[in-house]
């Protein structure tokens, strides 16, 4: 931009001062001719030629200031191509791989439910490492029959359980056996571009039906509603030339849930149990395996380091986020102790508000290290998508993890069987 502006500022002065320059050669010229009329009677040749000479200086230079402009033009696109965010942030923080789980491309979610597109994106890196190949999955399969059972809850509960967008990790595999799952791009409700609409009609209505406002066939109404908006699930589908049911689907894709646990860190709540995570996006009462906030990182890391990729669930709104966008650190002195995670989760500065799928672990050029997690905001988000997450931030401000049990650390794993026996045992 200095460049053309100079440019600018050179070719207005080619086109000023020499127009001045021989307008006041031409009112010289103009006078001694006049003199000369009054005196010798001059011929107008001399006053033509005068006319000529000057309309052929003002014609050069204007091509002389039109050549440099278009020079410039070209120079200053040669000069500052433009950037990618993603590029000058690799640039800037220089990473080098230490793991790397395979995954699916970056999504852009709809609506509240981060929830089911980190669970499919896990679920189909967990695919990948099956069979070799990716599948990618239908989110809103997964949020449709989400939504149902809400419903049934919210209704039987007479509206004194949650009903809204959110959910947890683990909510697809409850009933996954039954309900089974569907690839990507054979269910409409993966186009619907937002949920609000249907919100707003779900809302009042299973209000009305839980103060029993309204009686009738609920279970129907509700499917009537959802299906309007988020279209009715086929039954049957063709995939890759073989039809499927979605629970045959389900059984094609060699997933086994019985393989996948919860792991949570908090001190209000017995250490090396089972405990029902108290957090509003937990509607199903799950279970989540509570260790100490030590050996919940140590899991982690042993996970990434065995091929194994990580769902998790975080609070992403805290003053601790980096001005880089993509990026979330604590402040290099802070201490993230079991006492101050609990300070902040027990004062709602920690909330389970966003859904990731954690992918692998990096080193920048200065040595700090980072989680990697595919984020469902899109590809212009941070760097090619993904948030990286500093140690630090992952221990104070994550909620819970799930992950394939093959990830465990031996003594977790130990500790959660023994657990498993006792509550059969009750």
């Amino acid at each position: 931009m200095k460049q053309l502006f100079s440019v600018v500022m050179m070719f207005s002065a080619l086109n000023v001062v020499p127009m001045d320059i021989t307008q006041s050669h031409y009112h010289q010229h103009l006078d001694t001719d006049l003199v000369r009329q009054e005196g010798t009677g001059c011929s107008v040749i001399e006053k033509i030629k005068v006319i000529i000479r000057n309309f052929i200086i003002h014609i050069l230079l204007f091509g002389i200031g039109l050549f440099a402009l278009l020079f410039s033009l070209v120079s200053c696109n040669n000069a500052n191509p433009k950037t990618d965010v993603s590029v000058e942030l690799k640039d800037t923080f220089h990473f080098s791989t230490i793991y790397e789980i395979p995954a699916t491309p970056i999504k852009q979610q709809i609506s509240g439910t981060c929830w089911a597109y980190s669970t499919a994106s896990f679920l189909e890196s967990e695919i990948y490492r099956i069979k070799g190949y990716f599948i990618e999955l239908s989110p809103m399969y997964f949020v449709y029959n989400a939504y149902i059972r809400k419903s049934e809850n919210f209704i039987l509960r007479q509206g004194t359980a949650r009903f809204s967008e959110g959910g947890c990790n683990y909510d697809p595999l409850i009933d996954v056996d039954f309900v089974g799952i569907m690839p990507s791009g054979i269910y409409h409700g993966d186009t619907v571009p937002s949920h609000q609409k249907l919100m707003a009609e779900m809302l009042p209505l299973v209000n009305a039906f839980a103060n029993r406002k309204i009686e009738g066939n609920w279970r129907g109404k509700i499917k009537h509603v959802l299906d309007a908006y988020l279209g009715c699930p086929p039954t049957k589908f063709i995939y890759k030339g073989t039809e499927f049911t979605p629970k045959q689907f389900w059984e094609f894709t060699e997933l086994n849930k019985e393989h996948y646990v919860n792991l949570t860190s908090f001190i209000h709540e017995p250490l090396n149990e089972y405990v029902i995570l108290q957090i509003p996006a937990n509607w199903t009462s799950m279970r989540y395996f509570n260790i100490s906030l030590d050996e919940y990182m140590e899991n982690i890391d042993n996970a990434l380091s065995k091929g194994f990729s990580l769902a998790v669930a975080m609070d992403l709104t805290g003053p601790e986020l980096s001005e880089i966008q993509g990026f979330a650190r604590m402040t290099s002195d802070s201490v993230v102790s079991p006492e101050t995670r609990q300070r902040d989760f027990e004062n709602f500065i920690t909330t389970d508000d966003h859904n990731m799928h954690i992918i692998g672990k990096v080193r920048d050029k200065d040595g700090n290290l980072y989680y990697k997690c595919k984020n469902s905001w899109g590809v212009d988000f941070g760097l090619d998508g993904c948030y990286y997450l500093s140690p630090s931030y992952l221990r104070a401000k994550s909620i819970y993890v799930m992950m394939n049990q093959k990830g465990l650390l031996d003594t977790t794993y130990k500790k959660m069987e023994k657990c498993r026996c006792c509550m059969k045992e009750y």
